[in-house]
């Protein structure tokens, strides 16, 4: 399973998402996921990266930026130290449909413009989304735009604060009561 990650790059990750990302990496390490995918930010992204780095989950970078100078001159950015693998592009909309076209699914959390971007391009792409809510930022509203721009998407989006229904609900395409 290949987990695509979308949040915000904020340095400032309230104790309540703290504590969401290292459930989320100890859950995606305990199911066996291949593979967590992200645009190599801070923030959640890069706290969960650092995360399932340390316990063995394959951990990738989809970077808007051209190359690994680039990436590093960002505030923003996580260093590649932390990635098995590193992809750079040119800008944001590559990236993220590069990122999304191997993505088996996408999780949500948190999140600011662009999040709220990458989301509605996993839906227009077709693409499993998983938002964990009660995260802050746009994720907590997500649900509400969705029904706002009247467009059914069924079947392939999920919204829950257990980031575990959530996992489960990108894999299974159902959400499981966990132990």
């Amino acid at each position: 399973m290949k987990i695509a990650i979308i949040s915000s790059a904020s340095h400032v990750i309230s104790e309540s998402n703290v504590l969401k990302a290292t459930a989320i990496t100890s859950y995606l390490h305990q199911i066996g996921t291949i593979e967590i995918m992200t645009g190599g930010s801070h923030g959640l992204p890069g706290l969960i990266v650092q995360k399932a780095k340390a316990v063995g989950i394959k951990t990738v970078a989809y970077s808007p930026d051209e190359n690994k100078d680039l990436h590093a001159s960002r505030h923003d950015n996580l260093s590649l130290q932390y990635f098995d693998e590193v992809n750079h592009f040119r800008g944001f909309t590559q990236r993220t449909l590069a990122m999304f076209q191997v993505a088996d699914g996408i999780l949500v959390l948190n999140g600011r413009m662009g999040t709220l971007s990458e989301f509605s391009i996993a839906l227009e792409e077709g693409k499993r989304v998983g938002v964990v809510t009660n995260t802050g930022g746009i994720a907590d509203h997500l649900e509400e735009i969705v029904r706002m721009a009247k467009k059914d998407f069924p079947g392939q989006v999920f919204f829950n604060d257990d980031c575990t229904k959530v996992i489960d609900w990108l894999i299974s395409g159902h959400a499981v009561e966990c132990k």
